[in-house]
């Protein structure tokens, strides 16, 4: 590359049609006064320094960036970002769809007007932009190469988080013990509702007693646990019957219930309906 002393890039060679994937990344050290922009992109692109020092512009804003300062590209905006006279940057960079971008990089701490990480350098970002190449190297397998990229971009982001952390949403640091631990419970039961659950259990891997999890889940759904796991199999359930691929038996076990007979009976409590007559029901419009 002209006016650069040196300049290493990765292009991905098997691109998903949806989702997060890298889409180029590399290293490059620059000459001194070199200057991009300006210029847009329909790209999300970040650099981190990792030695020297430059500025970047973006909405009217110049930020200066040394090392361990991280700067991110939005799509569609009118950006420009050039090496400093005298200790020109060396710096790494990735470039990704913009699958859901606004609120990823709101995760990070990246919104408006607010566009560039200040840290220190920090060995375990730049391990996964390393990671990314090494992973974009030429492959029998390039999709196994995308998978294996945007698993250490991931990474990187929440690196960058974590050096970002002073600009993260209040919400994530103000949120109550016991509303975490609600949320974490209420994703226990969806995910695991097919399972033989205690509510003994996921008390005591939480830290709490039965009666005061109980109470508190209450007070924040209108349920109990148990009934809140009661309405979970039973939506799905009759999801199931509605589709009706699989026998009533097959579908107990697949929404928690070893017992089928066990299972009819509390879907007929629930619905009004035994199952088998349930499934013969025409579908909603």
């Amino acid at each position: 590359m002209k006016e650069h002393r040196w300049y290493h890039v990765k292009f991905n060679a098997s691109l998903r049609k949806s989702g997060l994937s890298v889409l180029f990344c590399g290293e490059a050290q620059p000459e001194a006064k070199h200057r991009i922009g300006p210029t847009v992109h329909e790209y999300v692109l970040i650099h981190t320094v990792i030695e020297g020092k430059g500025w970047f512009e973006s909405d009217g804003k110049r930020y200066n960036c040394r090392a361990g300062d991280t700067f991110v590209i939005m799509p569609g905006k009118l950006v420009s970002y050039a090496a400093d006279p005298r200790f020109p940057w060396q710096y790494a960079w990735a470039a990704f769809t913009p699958y859901h971008h606004v609120a990823l990089m709101a995760d990070i701490g990246i919104v408006q007007g607010n566009c560039v990480i200040h840290a220190e350098p920090d060995e375990q970002i730049m391990a996964e932009y390393r990671n990314m190449q090494d992973a974009l190297k030429d492959t029998a397998y390039p999709q196994l190469a995308d998978l294996k990229a945007s698993g250490h971009l991931q990474l990187l982001l929440y690196r960058l988080a974590l050096a970002n952390n002073a600009q993260l949403a209040p919400a994530a640091v103000t949120e109550s013990d016991i509303q975490r631990q609600i949320s974490r419970t209420i994703n226990w039961l969806n995910l695991q509702y097919a399972q033989p659950l205690s509510i003994d259990h996921i008390a005591k891997s939480l830290g709490y007693h039965r009666t005061y999890l109980s109470k508190m889940f209450r007070a924040a759904t209108g349920l109990s646990p148990m009934q809140y796991l009661l309405r979970i199999r039973m939506e799905r359930a009759a999801q199931l019957l509605q589709e009706g691929q699989l026998s009533i038996k097959q579908i107990a076990s697949s929404v928690g219930y070893s017992d089928a007979l066990y299972f009819s009976r509390q879907f007929r409590k629930w619905s009004g309906q035994a199952p088998s007559v349930y499934s013969k029901r025409p579908e909603s419009p």
